[in-house]
């Protein structure tokens, strides 16, 4: 059976408007039974399920950014640029919605892969937040991305695990590694 799963990409911060509703969104969920905080967005990987729907607040569409990121994804290898592409890739998604900044860029796909997103049951892409509330998540995964997260933003990873009355951070040793499915 198809579960949404909720993840929050901390580089989806731009301003400080966005740490205020960041912090609003994770205090709707405060009591939450299943937090996960994770480093690098391909982690996530693993608190998916086969079929589930992925809400992605997100400033990256993390489908692929380049011609190596994309051949990586067919072969079942995920990366923090690619993860969500390889899920698709590998029809373990049953949708996805990103979430995005209003400059948040996102490349033409090609024939191939727009045919395996149109099998989906849900694919969108919006910036309003708000769709995001009163929604029933399996899980939510916490990702720092400090990497592609604004220097001044940085606390923000920290200061969300204050928000949640329990959660669990993921023990990755090598973060930036990639992922094979």
């Amino acid at each position: 059976m198809s579960k949404n799963v909720l993840t929050i990409d901390c580089d989806w911060i731009r301003n400080p408007e966005q740490v205020v509703e960041l912090i609003r969104l994770c205090k709707h969920y405060h009591k939450h039974p299943e937090v996960y905080f994770i480093k690098e967005h391909q982690h996530c990987a693993k608190y998916l399920a086969s079929g589930d729907t992925l809400y992605n607040l997100d400033e990256h569409h993390d489908m692929g950014y380049n011609e190596g990121s994309i051949q990586q994804s067919k072969q079942g290898i995920m990366d923090r640029g690619n993860w969500v592409r390889t899920l698709i890739e590998h029809n373990l998604l049953n949708g996805y919605v990103w979430v995005k900044n209003y400059e948040s860029y996102a490349q033409e796909e090609n024939p191939e892969f727009a045919e395996k997103i149109n099998k989906m049951k849900t694919f969108m892409w919006t910036t309003d937040i708000n769709i995001l509330y009163n929604k029933d998540f399996k899980k939510i995964v916490v990702c720092e991305s400090m990497c592609t997260l604004p220097e001044k933003y940085r606390f923000i990873y920290d200061a969300l695990k204050h928000i949640f009355d329990k959660y669990k951070e993921d023990s990755i040793i090598n973060i930036a590694k990639p992922l094979k499915l």
